[in-house]
Parts: C-alpha cells; structure tokens; sequence
C-alpha cells in the first residue's frame, strides 16, 4: 500500500505542473475571445457600444456608454505620439494597429486574461476613445477606468 501511495503521489507531482500550465492556456484562451467585427472608423467615428454595459465611447450618449473624449493642448502629432509611448510602456497594453490619427490597442486583465479592444481617434483638440470588453455583459467599470487611466 505505502508503494502505491509513493507511486500516485510522485506521477501526480511529476505532472502537477504541466496540467496547470496547460489549464491556464486553455483558460487564458478562452478569455480571450474572437476579434469584433465592430471596430475602426465609420463616418468619422468609432463604432457604436452594443447594448450590453460592458462598453464606452465618446460618441455614446447615453449615460451608461458615454464617457469625455480625452482634451488636449499641442498638436495632434504629439498626443499621437505620447499615445503610442502610454500603450508601448503599459504592462497591460499592447499596440495592435495605428494608422494616420487612429490607434487601436488590446487591454489584457492580469488574473484571467480578458481582452478589451481600445481605439482611439485624434481629433483637433480631442482625442475621440472607445474601450469594449470582448467576453460578458457587465466588466464592473473596467472599460471606463481604462480611459481614465489613460486620461491622467
């Protein structure tokens, strides 16, 4: 019986790791979620938020999905720019795409890995933002907090 035991416990700590490591991709990945369809500019703007509370733009305006555009001084090269260093210096954060004065990034949660898609338009004198979670209905006020981070 003491063999079997010794024989369990060390097959079990032997792939102890490797489970875990293959759970967390598995979870990680489902956390993810599949790229939205609903992104970039349409007529000057960013897409609408859906109507789940999960979502805020600029553009919104309903209490619930509407959030300031981000104000600015100086030119729109230099937000661009200081845009771009916030999103490359951020943990969190990571630059998808930018183009002329729109930027699109990726918001990765630390604990289960969702993905939130960030855009932003550079206006005169505003830069218009939408963040939207990919996965869920309410995010709790993440997508909100996103913008209000950058904005500080």
């Amino acid at each position: 019986m003491k063999t079997l035991f010794y024989f369990f416990t060390t097959l079990i700590g032997k792939f102890h790791k490797p489970c875990l490591i293959t759970l967390y991709a598995l979870l990680a990945t489902a956390c993810a979620g599949n790229m939205p369809n609903n992104l970039g500019i349409k007529n000057q703007q960013l897409q609408p938020c859906p109507s789940s509370p999960n979502c805020v733009s600029s553009f919104e305006v309903d209490k619930e999905h509407s959030i300031a555009p981000i104000l600015f001084t100086g030119s729109e090269k230099l937000i661009k720019k200081k845009l771009l260093i916030l999103i490359k210096q951020h943990s969190n954060m990571r630059l998808v795409h930018h183009s002329g004065n729109y930027i699109y990034a990726h918001y990765t949660s630390g604990i289960m890995g969702f993905v939130d898609d960030i855009e932003f338009i550079i206006t005169a004198k505003k830069v218009q933002v939408r963040s939207a979670s990919r996965l869920g209905y309410s995010d709790l006020g993440a997508n909100r907090n996103h913008i209000e981070m950058i904005r500080d």
